[in-house]
């Protein structure tokens, strides 16, 4: 896995990352399943850096579990696409059952794998990535969910 290495303490994307809103404003509370440790922390303080509440799965089936324990809305699903147990493909044909409207972003760093097929409510961001990457796909998949729900209700 390949990550952008960032010199002491600056951020190289700071104010950009920042300046893509987040649909509606508010903060997102983001299901982040990523299988491997230091990775999963990385993204998660880019997504706490945005502003948003992370609840940290290591797995798709522990992502399952625990959009089920929170007692709370999850607005988005960041998950990587090859994990153990249950993988990112997988984790979101079971969303589309139990939660057919919630956004996902898949993240990887298999460019042989490609992309999931493409949709409105499906993103994709090839790992390494910058913050200011993730962060504009959170903006279109999540604006893509609460426009389609709009039109549904």
């Amino acid at each position: 896995v390949l990550l952008p290495v960032l010199d002491g303490g600056s951020d190289e994307t700071p104010s950009v990352a920042e300046d893509v809103p987040t649909p509606g404003g508010a903060p997102l509370t983001v299901l982040l399943a990523e299988d491997e440790a230091p990775v999963r922390r990385a993204v998660c303080r880019m997504l706490e850096r945005m502003g948003h509440r992370v609840i940290e799965a290591c797995d798709g089936a522990d992502a399952l579990l625990r959009l089920r324990e929170h007692a709370g809305a999850v607005d988005l699903v960041v998950t990587d696409l090859r994990m153990p147990t249950l993988g990112g493909e997988e984790l979101a044909a079971a969303l589309d059952v139990e939660h057919p409207r919630l956004p996902v972003v898949f993240i990887s760093g298999y460019a042989e794998e490609g992309a999931p097929r493409p949709s409105p409510q499906r993103g994709f961001v090839p790992k390494p990535f910058t913050r200011d990457a993730l962060a504009r796909v959170i903006a279109e998949v999540v604006g893509a969910a609460r426009r389609a729900a709009a039109v549904e209700d």
